[in-house]
């Protein structure tokens, strides 16, 4: 079912149906190079497949002015709401990056937690662990309670890790490489023993005067998560480490700071670094599917305030550069377009085309509100659904589903409907304002559409008014005497101008905006 709404909106929609939903296509050395998801036949013949999309949040905060995430705790609290809300959007996955010694995310098992507990359906995942910090003992227990915790759905992608704030940073963890080893080195050890300690086997001799009874055999590692150990990452930036990654069997997070191996762009380096791999892991013998994810930077310059953000990275290009001493190293562009032109851009992606699951770089200091804009725009005007099979974020009949706002820390909510379901209700392009409806309130119509399509959110909430707050899309309430888009909405029974609801919501009082 098309969206309605602008020609911007019906281009991204049915073009990226043919950008995500990625064909089977000659590769540049003639061979056919099949998307990896799932291998469905499309109408054609041809190999399709709807791929996974979900979030990468660097986790920065900064008390700079200019930031919405000022601390440690407004990054947690965020990057738990925003995860909520990218579930309900329909989101595939909540990823976080983990660097130490920065004010960025550092402790990903406690985050991870909080998210599991709060969401039902959405992959939670790291890209990446610096395994030279880790225990990898400690590390299978807290992964093993992150991924109970949450139902299975910890994808946990770990690493060497890139360039620290500290010059060997894990030495004040207690870890160093043995005499003629590299961190690198260390960190694929580590990888390697807590690969093993998650396949769930007992290893440790058991006290025979236990203050507990002990099961018979060997101790394992508790608590134990099975189907974890499927469900490992590496984040390679070399062809080699993928292959290295392919033959343990685990997943391939491709880096977008890759090393600069044949000088040709990134996305054509990871594609035939995705090739590698896969071939690899076919020669290894292993029989699970594997899964592959790119990380791209991806805004569609849908209004004002997305141009304001990102329309100088409209000439972004890939930069070339040195990661240390001997190690020459590319970063890949950001995407930043009008939706013909991104379309077209993302067309010649070839390792968007040949990866399974795309995350995308969330600017996480711009807020919750802004980044849940960010992917809502993904999702419901860029990327297709699959064919015959409904996304999360869809009812049966395509309409989108209610988002609710779980919770509302102070200063801000995400509450609403996406904006196709806002554009059926004369909300969108085409619902002109009915000059009759005067120019004052026709101006707040205005700020009021304005709102709903940029975010889809109410706002104006006072800070720390309302923790809970229940906002739902049902009826639009008409002006009397012609039939103008929104005049009013329903605080409890009682119909309420819309700059009211705008600038407040009392205590204790469920909103609710009406759609026809």
């Amino acid at each position: 079912m098309l969206p309605s709404g602008s020609p911007d909106a019906y281009l991204l929609h049915t073009a990226l149906r043919e950008v995500l939903t990625a064909t089977a296509s000659p590769s540049t050395t003639g061979t056919v190079t099949p998307c990896r998801c799932g291998n469905q036949t499309g109408p054609s013949g041809a190999v399709t497949c709807v791929k996974k999309i979900g979030f990468l949040s660097f986790g920065h905060w900064s008390p700079s002015p200019h930031s919405k995430t000022r601390s440690a705790a407004d990054f947690l609290h965020q990057s738990i709401d925003l995860a909520v809300a990218a579930e309900e959007l329909g989101v595939d996955g909540a990823y976080f990056r983990v660097h130490h010694f920065a004010q960025q995310a550092g402790s990903p098992f406690p985050l991870l937690s909080a998210i599991g507990a709060r969401t039902s359906k959405i992959e939670i995942g790291t890209g990446v662990i610096d395994m030279r910090y880790e225990n990898p003992l400690y590390m299978a227990e807290n992964a093993g309670a992150a991924d109970l915790i949450s139902g299975g759905r910890l994808q946990l992608g770990i690493s060497r890790g890139s360039p620290e704030q500290v010059i060997d940073g894990w030495r004040y963890f207690g870890y160093a490489p043995a005499e003629g080893e590299t961190g690198a080195d260390m960190a694929r050890q580590h990888a390697e023993a807590f690969l093993k300690v998650i396949e769930g086997d007992g290893f440790a001799r058991p006290n025979p005067r236990p203050m507990f009874p002990n099961p018979p055999g060997l101790l394992r590692v508790e608590p134990y998560s099975e189907g974890l150990r499927d469900r490992i990452w590496w984040g390679s930036s070399s062809n080699a480490t993928a292959v290295w990654a392919a033959q343990l069997g685990m997943n391939l997070q491709s880096s977008t700071l890759k090393d600069d191996e044949t000088g040709e762009p990134l996305h054509v380096q990871q594609r035939k670094q995705i090739e590698a791999y896969r071939e690899a892991y076919k020669e290894a013998g292993h029989t699970r599917e594997p899964r592959v994810s790119v990380s791209r930077s991806i805004f569609a310059l849908t209004n004002d305030m997305d141009r304001a953000y990102f329309g100088h990275d409209r000439e972004s290009r890939d930069q070339v550069g040195m990661i240390d001493d001997t190690t020459r190293a590319i970063f890949g562009r950001s995407y930043a377009a009008e939706p013909d032109v991104l379309v077209k851009q993302l067309r010649e992606d070839e390792a968007i085309q040949a990866a399974d699951t795309l995350l995308l770089t969330v600017p996480n200091q711009l807020g919750v509100d802004y980044n849940a804009h960010v992917l809502e725009s993904i999702l419901t005007q860029v990327a297709p659904n699959s064919a015959g099979a409904e996304r999360p974020h869809e009812n049966a009949d395509g309409a989108p589903r209610q988002r609710r706002c779980r919770r509302t820390p102070p200063g801000w909510t995400g509450c609403g409907r996406s904006g196709a379901a806002l554009d059926r209700a004369d909300l969108g392009a085409g619902g002109d304002l009915e000059p009759s409806l005067g120019e004052g309130l026709a101006g707040d119509l205005a700020a009021a559409r304005g709102a709903q399509r940029e975010r889809r959110l109410v706002r104006g909430l006072a800070p720390g008014v309302v923790r809970d707050l229940d906002v739902e899309v049902h009826r639009v309430a008409r002006a009397e005497g012609h039939g103008g888009p929104l005049t009013a909405v329903a605080v409890g029974s009682d119909p309420v101008p819309v700059p009211w609801l705008l600038n407040r919501t009392p205590v204790g009082e469920p909103a609710s905006l009406h759609d026809a």
